[in-house]
């Protein structure tokens, strides 16, 4: 192998020099993937008058990121329906940490500023309270939107120009 035949010292070199040239190649991607997350938080900062609670701040920058947003206390159980804590039916009980206000969501929906920013994943919310009333009735949204074990203190969708929401 043509390894082999170079020396120990000069391979390590080579690995250095192969390590920092991958991750240099990878710079672009990280940085653009930070500078999206950035430009939405920044956007919602500035319509929200820096109103942006630590929930929805995770929830701006997952979104940016094609991330789904994850609230449930235990992110390994996958069968979360089965624990008390993380149950639907327990919404009631669920700290400040779990709480989206509607008026976020909707303004991801129907702002060119938010929705700018809204990769292909579009917003998936799993364990989330989504606090006041999202109404997205005759709203055109452009990518999906999945909501797993979530409570919608109120929720309007008629005549929602996608397919209904997977909720």
């Amino acid at each position: 192998m043509l390894l082999n035949a170079i020396e120990p010292q000069s391979r390590k070199k080579l690995w250095l020099v192969v390590g920092f040239g991958i991750f240099a190649l990878s710079l672009p991607t990280l940085w653009a993937d930070m500078s999206a997350e950035i430009a939405l938080l920044n956007a919602a900062k500035a319509h929200f008058e820096d109103d942006i609670k630590p929930s929805e701040e995770k929830l701006f920058r997952n979104i940016a990121n094609g991330s789904t947003t994850n609230f449930r206390t235990d992110s390994t159980d996958e069968d979360y329906s089965l624990n008390a804590e993380n149950s639907p039916a327990n919404a009631a009980g669920w700290s400040d940490d779990r709480i989206i206000r509607a008026d976020r969501l909707a303004w991801l929906f129907t702002s060119a500023d938010a929705t700018s920013h809204v990769t292909f994943h579009g917003v998936v919310l799993v364990g989330a309270l989504v606090r006041g009333k999202l109404d997205i009735s005759r709203t055109r949204v452009t990518f999906p939107f999945v909501a797993k074990s979530c409570v919608f203190e109120d929720l309007s969708f008629k005549y929602y120009n996608r397919r209904r929401p997977k909720l």
